[in-house]
């Protein structure tokens, strides 16, 4: 039996399951309902929630950050519902959404030491461009991974969719020479998932 997903733009309602799914996804540095509701003012049409039978199993939050790149700024989906393709429906929707502004390049930002959501974004094709050192709040380094798209859809059709500072760029740490290299020696340090 194949599950049905449905995407639709967030709305206020949404916001305790969205916050839910939040704390459920991030143990560490979870958005406050502040930052959703921001994301959520500023940025609506990049703000979407995946649902199936009626109960929102995921979302996802994107826009563009300069005139031909975008920033995914957050995806999680209920642990229930993970590795069934709500992720991939999620990210996209974000990458099309962003292309559709005239986005060439998407990036993210995920924590050095989440390799699922390393593998993930590799998966969809996002390489490492440089580490962060000290980005998020309790000091932990982050992946900045980049991903050029083209004029193509990238959205997957599946059965089974103030902005806060993201830092100074002069804090920035360019990995040198072999960026995947490096990231991959990296994850096989903590382990494949």
């Amino acid at each position: 039996m194949s599950l049905e997903i449905s995407t639709r733009p967030f709305v206020l309602s949404d916001l305790s399951r969205v916050i839910e799914l939040e704390n459920a996804s991030f143990e560490i540095d979870a958005f406050s309902e502040t930052t959703f509701t921001g994301y959520y003012h500023k940025h609506p049409r990049f703000f979407v929630v995946a649902e199936t039978a009626g109960v929102i199993v995921g979302y996802m939050i994107a826009y563009p950050i300069s005139a031909e790149q975008g920033l995914v700024v957050s995806i999680a989906v209920d642990p229930t519902y993970r590795r069934k393709g709500v992720g991939k429906i999620l990210a996209g929707i974000a990458i099309d959404r962003l292309k559709e502004f005239g986005m060439k390049q998407i990036e993210l930002r995920v924590r050095i030491i989440n390799v699922e959501g390393y593998h993930f974004w590799k998966g969809l094709g996002f390489v490492v461009d440089k580490a962060i050192p000290n980005f998020y709040s309790d000091g932990g380094e982050a992946l900045q991974m980049v991903k050029r798209v083209s004029e193509t859809s990238s959205y997957v059709r599946f059965s089974a969719e103030s902005s806060p500072d993201m830092g100074d760029k002069d804090l920035y740490t360019p990995v040198s020479g072999q960026a995947n290299e490096l990231s991959d020696t990296l994850i096989k340090e903590l382990g494949d998932v």
